[in-house]
C-alpha cells in the first residue's frame, strides 16, 4: 500500500513529508517505503523543498543513498537546498555525503556551489566550499562572459 502513489505520482511518504504528518512513523516502520515521487523527486527532495529539518535527518539515516538521487532535471536535494537558500539544510547533506558537492545537474553542469551565488547565498556558498574544497574548480557549460 505505502507504495501506491496517487494521480500526481507521489507516495504516501511523499505526502506525509509534505504535510509533516506521519512521515515518522512511516519511516520507522516500513522498512521498504518507496521513495520515488514526482517528476523523479524522492522523498528526501519533498523533505528538503518543505524546509524540515528533522525529516530530512530521518531520511537520511533510513536511506542515505537518495542523497545521489537526482530528479528529472539533474537535481539532487543539495540542488534545491543550495538553491533555496536551507543553510542548516545544506550542512546536513553534506556531513551524510560530502561527494554530493560534487554532483552536477544535468542541464548546464552546475553544482549546488553554481546554484548559491546565483541567488546570493554566501552562507551556503561557505558551507559547500568548507566540506568539498576541490569543487571550486568544476565549471558549467555556460559561456564566460569576459
Amino acid at each position: 500500500m505505502l507504495r501506491m502513489k496517487n494521480n500526481e505520482g507521489d507516495t504516501a511518504l511523499h505526502e506525509a513529508v509534505r504535510s509533516n504528518y506521519i512521515a515518522t512513523k512511516i519511516l520507522e516502520t516500513c522498512k521498504s517505503a518507496s521513495h520515488e515521487g514526482t517528476n523523479g523527486k524522492t522523498a528526501l527532495h519533498a523533505a528538503v523543498l518543505s524546509e524540515d529539518l528533522d525529516i530530512v535527518k530521518e531520511i537520511l539515516e533510513k536511506k542515505r543513498s537518495l542523497t545521489k538521487e537526482t530528479d528529472q532535471n539533474g537535481w539532487i536535494p543539495l540542488h534545491y537546498a543550495a538553491y533555496y537558500g536551507h543553510v542548516s539544510i545544506v550542512q546536513q547533506l553534506l556531513e551524510f555525503d560530502r561527494s554530493s558537492a560534487y554532483k552536477e545537474e544535468k542541464q548546464r553542469n552546475m553544482t549546488a556551489l553554481h546554484m548559491a551565488p546565483s541567488q546570493g547565498y554566501e552562507n551556503i556558498m561557505e558551507a559547500i566550499i568548507s566540506c568539498g574544497p576541490d569543487c571550486c574548480e568544476m565549471v558549467d557549460d555556460r559561456p564566460c562572459v569576459v
